[in-house]
């Protein structure tokens, strides 16, 4: 059984089309996804800076040597410092300091890289959806925010259901298209 692959990893990895494929796939929480990830890559660096410095201390110890523990004294607060130092690097770019006592570095930082091209990738996508005007992009903008479903659309329009699904179809390859030559052109330099 393959190992299952997270959004993020995913996204990484994909071509441009794919790239638009899976942003348009889940459209409506797209950004909660790149947020939720976000929140997870900062327990994982504190847990993982957390860990080193136990054995770091653990090995200290074994050679004997008094290991002072001053400073902050409980842990939740120290916890609640290391959270807001790497929320603070990680806002001002500074993904060495974010990263500092982490375990996979690089893996860390392809992910905030691909975290800024998801956000950025967005953006863009979805100001393309305005390529569509009036009824179409009204359609389309509540099928892309999961508020109606294609039998709705076509009960709204007066159509059958393969008709609205090929319309959804036509206005999702217009936005595709649209989204392709930008990002194309944005990729040629990242």
């Amino acid at each position: 059984m393959a190992a299952e692959v997270n959004i993020v990893e995913a996204y990484g990895h994909a071509s441009i089309d794919k790239k638009i494929e899976i942003i348009l796939d889940n459209f409506s929480g797209f950004t909660q996804i790149i947020a939720s990830y976000e929140s997870y890559l900062k327990i994982q660096i504190r847990v993982e800076r957390e860990y080193n410095r136990r054995q770091r201390s653990a090995g200290i110890e074994e050679l004997g040597v008094k290991v002072q523990t001053s400073g902050c004294s409980s842990p939740t607060e120290r916890i609640g410092i290391e959270n807001v130092e790497i929320e603070k690097a990680i806002k001002a770019g500074n993904y060495e300091e974010a990263l500092k006592g982490a375990d996979d570095v690089e893996k860390h930082r392809y992910e905030f890289a691909t975290l800024e091209n998801m956000r950025d990738d967005y953006e863009v996508v979805s100001g393309q959806v305005y390529v569509l005007q009036g009824e179409e992009l009204e359609l389309f903008k509540r099928y892309l925010a999961r508020q109606d479903s294609l039998v709705d659309i076509a009960d709204k329009i007066g159509v059958q259901y393969d008709s609205a699904k090929q319309r959804m179809k036509r206005y999702r390859r217009r936005v595709k298209e649209q989204s392709v030559n930008l990002l194309e052109s944005k990729y040629k330099y990242v």
